[in-house]
């Protein structure tokens, strides 16, 4: 009923316990016996709901849970069947639950009823939920990630919470970039190590946070959220290197920040945002120059496809970032593949 990756501790999932930051801990119902399923799920896995209907049909019932501890949040995925789930005073007051649950719907659907408003949350949306008032939820087949972070964290950040309980959030800019930050991490997490995790944790819980100030006040602090808004900045680098157009201006307004802000952003960092972009466009032309995928395509091919407009400049920085040139990676590349038992074209 168990499973662990790298740092993952067998302790009951909530509280922490003997868990450590970064530790993932990974526990499904695919080895407990069929009649014995929606209890365990109820007793043993559900941190602040509680489970009421599970209508699987003649299928046995079938979740997995993900977590993982960070220092100040905690990041849980859920995949599990259809499920009817609540939360009433009762649970509020024996639990003691107090986090904003930072919610993506990456599958399926949810039927949110707070006692205020009723919303459908549907796949690719992204919701902010009080654990700390009742709920009740109807969800189909779904998978569901969530950043829970205590309420006083949060209130650091914003005073008033009750508006986001019906606030719907734009599905570009920050928020974006938090739900393809957080499915990255669940991914990938057995291949991160516990201090990537953490990290990744508190990358997630700074872009959370800048969301609802955004949202509330129009604008956000990046000097309070600078880790979470510096790695924002890499993503969005790394994902549009290959555009020669980037520039730290469309980096910034990608951001919905100043220029200034994204300067500040990185002077922490060993490089300016100018040098992250060229960083990139480089390590991009060196995936392809050792990927058989490209192999068909000439080394002028491959300057362009990175976002370089020009040979010189490329071969200028391939040089100093690499100590060799691309022409020399290239023929390494086809003598280890042909060693390999291929001989790839020139």
């Amino acid at each position: 009923m168990a499973e662990s990756g790298g740092g993952a501790s067998q302790e009951r999932n909530y509280p922490a316990g003997g868990r450590s930051v970064g530790d993932l801990v990974v526990r499904t119902t695919n080895d407990v016996p069929a009649p014995q399923r929606v209890q365990f799920w109820r007793d043993d896995m559900m941190r602040w709901l509680e489970p009421n209907e599970m209508p699987c049909g003649r299928r046995p019932f079938q979740a997995k849970l993900s977590r993982i501890q960070g220092k100040r949040a905690e990041l849980v995925e859920l995949r599990s069947d259809a499920m009817t789930a609540t939360r009433d005073l009762v649970r509020c007051r024996k639990d003691s639950c107090d986090d904003i649950s930072f919610e993506f719907m990456v599958s399926g659907t949810s039927d949110t009823n707070n006692g205020v408003a009723e919303r459908r949350v549907r796949a690719g949306d992204f919701s902010v939920i009080d654990c700390g008032k009742p709920v009740e939820m109807v969800r189909s087949q779904h998978r569901n990630i969530s950043l829970m972070v205590g309420r006083a964290h949060v209130r650091a950040s914003i005073r008033e919470l009750s508006p986001l309980a019906r606030h719907e959030f734009p599905a570009c800019g920050l928020t974006a970039l938090f739900k393809s930050h957080v499915l990255a991490t669940m991914d990938h997490a057995r291949d991160l190590k516990p201090d990537q995790r953490a990290l990744a944790i508190d990358v997630a819980t700074d872009l959370a946070l800048a969301i609802l100030q955004a949202e509330t006040f129009g604008q956000y602090d990046t000097d309070q959220f600078s880790l979470g808004f510096y790695h924002a900045a890499k993503s969005i680098i790394e994902r549009d290197c290959t555009n020669p157009d980037l520039t730290p201006l469309r980096v910034s307004m990608a951001l919905g920040c100043s220029r200034a802000a994204l300067y500040r952003a990185f002077a922490g960092s060993d490089e300016t945002i100018a040098a992250s972009i060229w960083s990139s466009r480089v390590e991009h032309a060196y995936r392809m120059l050792n990927s058989a995928h490209y192999a068909q395509l000439s080394i002028t091919e491959i300057v362009f496809q990175s976002g370089f407009l020009d040979h010189s400049t490329f071969n200028r920085m391939f040089k100093r970032h690499y100590d060799r040139t691309a022409e020399d990676m290239r023929r390494a590349f086809q003598q280890t593949s042909a060693f390999g038992g291929g001989l790839l074209a020139v």
